[in-house]
């Protein structure tokens, strides 16, 4: 299946597309009057299947991932994570690793998402540990 860029109409009835995506997909289930554009924010939406499950594809643009991926560096330096730390954290999220130019942007502060995202992260690691053991 050959992913394709998207245009999508939000709840407020404006328009967008992505160009150039990096497709996630996620398994949800649908209730009464959800509403995911609140959810995933800006980011592009197309939902395939029917019944109560199916799989909503969200696509980052370019900018999106150079952001993130300053947002983990700036993470990685102050808690003082090993210089790999952010690009496997770009490969957890987006599954591929980043582009070796990335290394060259400056880290930027980062946002209440992208700490809530790696908390979430470090959870579900060490709930894989405690469980492993």
């Amino acid at each position: 299946m050959a992913d394709t860029s998207v245009s999508m109409a939000t709840a407020s009835g404006s328009t967008f597309s992505v160009t150039s995506p990096t497709t996630l997909r996620f398994t949800v289930i649908f209730f009464v009057r959800c509403n995911f554009d609140r959810r995933f924010g800006d980011h592009a939406e197309q939902v395939h299947g029917s019944g109560p499950y199916a799989t909503l594809v969200v696509q980052y643009s370019e900018g999106d991932r150079v952001i993130f991926f300053q947002q983990l560096r700036a993470v990685q330096q102050m808690r003082g994570y090993k210089r790999g730390w952010p690009a496997h954290k770009y490969k957890d999220k987006f599954g591929t690793f980043p582009p070796w130019s990335y290394n060259d942007l400056p880290p930027i502060a980062p946002t209440d998402a992208v700490l809530r995202w790696i908390k979430s992260r470090n959870i579900a690691f060490y709930k894989a540990q405690r469980t492993a053991a």
